[in-house]
């Protein structure tokens, strides 16, 4: 088979006097992998905890595609590139982000507050 991932692309903003949206439409990508993880998983606030991501290990830095999706009501979420590594991403209580290609083969979450719940799904390629 190819083309086994689809990522689609859009942001808008409209504030009543300015509108734009970005919209790039749908991309299909051939997946060499066949590893795929959808979990949610409970991040505590102490320390960094790494992604539970099964066999979804190879890529060497590149995983392939994920997003994920803050289930908190009230507190952020960041994800890193390791542990004690810097964020590169930053998930407000309720919010979104990707598809992105992910640049790390060993992500951690760590919460702000108190424990989120965060959904993922990270798809080898």
């Amino acid at each position: 088979m190819s083309k086994e991932i689809t990522v689609a692309g859009r942001l808008s903003f409209d504030d009543g006097k300015t509108s734009v949206t970005f919209n790039k439409g749908v991309a299909e990508i051939d997946s060499t992998g066949k590893q795929v993880v959808h979990h949610v998983q409970s991040i505590g606030n102490s320390a960094d905890e790494a992604l539970v991501i099964g066999d979804v290990t190879t890529g060497g830095t590149n995983l392939g595609w994920a997003m994920f999706y803050n289930r908190d009501p009230t507190n952020f979420v960041v994800i890193t590139h390791g542990d004690n590594a810097s964020a590169f991403l930053k998930l407000k209580a309720g919010e979104v982000a990707g598809p992105m290609r992910l640049g790390t083969n060993t992500p951690f979450a760590l919460a702000d507050t108190a424990a989120v719940e965060l959904e993922y799904l990270i798809i080898e390629e």
